[in-house]
């Protein structure tokens, strides 16, 4: 019996690689959470040998004071609308905060009493 020449060779490789691909994202599929938990697992042992997870908690930390910045941020922006809104746009305002069971800032309390005078 003779051997498999080069080109069926690279054929029966790439049949065989296809096959295996398709089976791991079968499996990743199947596993979606499994493979996420193990690659944040792989990440974060990876970090350590690296010497590098003290400046990668510190960055984490940075980006949650990023995000409420942001959010104070956006909050600020609502409040300016909202010295220079309408009383109908207010008293929605207030309905739409204890609606959502959100706290409203000092900032935006005053803001909700400041009454808009009229304008020629």
């Amino acid at each position: 019996m003779a051997g498999l020449t080069a080109s069926e060779k690279s054929h029966w490789r790439d049949r065989l690689n296809a096959r295996i691909d398709k089976m791991i994202e079968f499996g990743k599929t199947n596993h979606a959470a499994r493979f996420h938990r193990l690659a944040l697992e792989a990440h974060a042992q990876a970090l350590v040998s690296l010497g590098l997870n003290h400046p990668r908690a510190e960055l984490e930390d940075i980006r949650v004071e990023e995000a409420a910045l942001a959010g104070r941020k956006k909050k600020l922006h609502d409040t300016v609308w909202l010295a220079v809104a309408p009383a109908e746009i207010k008293e929605l305002w207030g309905k739409i905060e204890q609606w959502l069971n959100e706290d409203v800032t000092p900032l935006q309390r005053a803001a909700l009493t400041i009454e808009l005078s009229e304008e020629a």
